[in-house]
């Protein structure tokens, strides 16, 4: 009896796309320094810059 591949123990795992943002707070507290961040859907979806 042969073992079954790993694919077929598994399920496949979804594509993953992280994406890196970054973005500047206006203000004196903050000058010069950017906020960085890392998310795996789109940076349009989790970060809407009005």
């Amino acid at each position: 009896m042969s073992k079954p591949a790993i694919e077929e123990i598994l399920a496949p795992k979804p594509a993953a796309r992280p994406r890196i943002y970054a973005y500047a707070i206006d203000d004196a507290a903050h000058q010069g320094l950017l906020k960085v961040g890392q998310v795996f859907r789109p940076v349009e979806v989790s970060y809407d810059a009005d």
